[in-house]
């Protein structure tokens, strides 16, 4: 199986709506994924280390089990996002909404969570 780029997410967020869009278990590292709207995608048990999410909205996303060490999430806003057990480390999340959002158990070793 190909993996994904941002334009075949950004084209099933298109078809499907990006809260009805399942992304999981996928290979997504250094992905640039930085300005979309994603709002209630789910991310969960994908890898996603050094991808660029920054400026997205992802409100309501799931990442569950998800690898995002040193990912680029500045300012996204992950407000209402589900990131139970996922691995943040290394990740910068300077300026990112994270109101509301579920964080039990995720790793946030050596993270950027300034702003």
């Amino acid at each position: 199986m190909a993996k994904l780029t941002r334009q075949d997410i950004e084209e099933r967020a298109r078809e499907q709506g990006a809260s009805q869009l399942r992304i999981e278990k996928e290979e997504l590292t250094q992905l640039d994924l930085s300005n979309l709207s994603l709002s209630g995608i789910s991310f969960s048990d994908s890898r996603l280390e050094k991808a660029s999410l920054s400026r997205s909205d992802l409100s309501g996303a799931d990442f569950s089990r998800s690898i995002l060490s040193n990912a680029s999430l500045i300012e996204a806003n992950l407000s209402e996002t589900t990131m139970v057990g996922a691995n943040l480390k290394g990740a910068n999340l300077t300026g990112a909404d994270l109101h509301g959002a579920n964080l039990r158990e995720a790793t946030f070793y050596r993270s950027n969570l300034s702003g």
